[in-house]
């Protein structure tokens, strides 16, 4: 599963929508298969404040993330 957000705050409120879903349908969500890829537009950079504040417990922030296949980083280049 793949959720696109815009802005830090959307992140920690989809990561809860999702467990609550997962919980609700009796599915187990593996958090050791999941990581938080940052995107931001060219040149802009989040710092360890704003990353923190938004913080998933267990989840870690990637530079990338494989998704079906194909790998994906910040700069949204993959790796087909």
């Amino acid at each position: 599963m793949a959720i696109l957000v815009v802005g830090l705050r959307e992140t920690k409120k989809a990561v809860k929508f999702v467990e609550n879903w997962s919980q609700d349908n009796s599915m187990l969500l593996n958090k050791k298969k999941c990581g938080i890829l940052l995107l931001a537009k060219r040149g802009n950079t989040f710092s360890k404040k704003e990353k923190k504040a938004v913080s998933v417990e267990d989840i870690p922030y990637v530079k990338s993330y494989k998704y079906l296949g194909i790998t994906f980083n910040k700069s949204l280049n993959t790796n087909l």
